[in-house]
């Protein structure tokens, strides 16, 4: 996989152009948000520079949790510009958060831990940035519960995204294992069209995926509701606050983003249930229908030796 080892460089590393179709492959030029081929542009420097050291992926992992925890703890209890640092802390956390998946794919380094401490962040920042950020609010305001109703709304929200997001992992792990009647309902056939016809637009170069209305709505729903620019968000409504001494800004901005992580969350509840779930529970029982029969083969191949 990736360069071979002549090409790379004396340190038997390899220089950055060569690390990025490693690391990142065409997911990064594929997909459609701004927001996510910025921070991997960054990344990847980040990665260059560790995989010279023996810090392993889980140590970023861990490096950027602490980041993150410290980050949301100024941002509620500190002055606007300390606070202001727990928010670059944030987004820190949202490019080291790149840099651990990194520098697992170059040296082939996974592990259930590590997706599991990183899934964890991705619950506590997501949601944590909410709960803060309200907590900073809701003293001044003329109502501090419908600022603490507010955040934890947004926060929720965040949280229940993310379990629409994986529901067809876990039924299938959970349920579809041990039934696999419950797949009758669709054949492999409508599977593959419907997930086809799902991801056609995240495939597609960017100028056919212009063409599409539908993709373009839903590339700027996970835009706006993306993690770093939820903080940009937050960040300008505390200066907003600081420069003008009132919390009004930042609690309309928190109100906002609440209100669209809801919308994307009742959005994801309904492509999971009018389409995603059977398509991607069909997909997951083909790939482990491959894998077996690959195990299967590597087995009788041993045999043979």
């Amino acid at each position: 996989m990736g360069a071979p080892l002549s090409e790379k460089n004396s340190g038997g590393v390899p220089s950055v152009a060569e690390l990025r179709p490693i690391v990142q492959g065409s997911k990064v030029r594929a997909d459609q948000r701004w927001t996510y081929r910025l921070f991997r542009s960054v990344s990847i420097y980040i990665t260059w520079l560790l995989i010279h050291t023996k810090v392993t992926a889980n140590q970023v992992t861990v490096a950027s949790l602490v980041v993150a925890a410290i980050g949301l703890v100024l941002v509620a209890f500190s002055s606007p510009w300390i606070a202001l640092i727990g928010y670059l802390m944030l987004l820190t956390y949202h490019l080291l958060d790149r840099v651990d998946g990194e520098i697992a794919r170059f040296r082939e380094t996974f592990s259930l831990r590590g997706i599991y401490l990183d899934n964890a962040g991705h619950y506590l920042t997501g949601a944590g940035v909410f709960i803060a950020t309200a907590y900073r609010y809701a003293p001044g305001a003329a109502d501090p519960q419908i600022v603490w109703l507010v955040g934890t709304i947004g926060a929720i929200a965040v949280v229940m995204a993310r379990v629409e997001k994986h529901a067809a992992f876990q039924l299938f792990s959970q349920y579809v294992l041990e039934r696999p009647q419950l797949l009758d309902g669709m054949s492999p056939e409508e599977g593959a069209m419907t997930r086809a016809s799902t991801r056609a637009d995240r495939a597609a170069g960017p100028s056919e995926h212009r063409r599409s209305p539908l993709g373009a709505v839903r590339d700027l729903a996970l835009t706006l509701t993306s993690f770093p620019i939820v903080v940009v968000a937050f960040i300008v409504g505390l200066i907003v606050a600081a420069v003008w001494d009132t919390p009004d800004a930042a609690i309309v901005i928190l109100a906002v983003a609440a209100a669209l992580q809801v919308m994307t969350y009742l959005a994801l509840e309904v492509v999971n249930l009018t389409q995603n779930l059977d398509a991607e529970s069909l997909r997951l029982a083909e790939t482990a229908q491959t894998a077996c029969e690959a195990a299967a083969d590597d087995r009788s191949d041993d045999l043979d030796d």
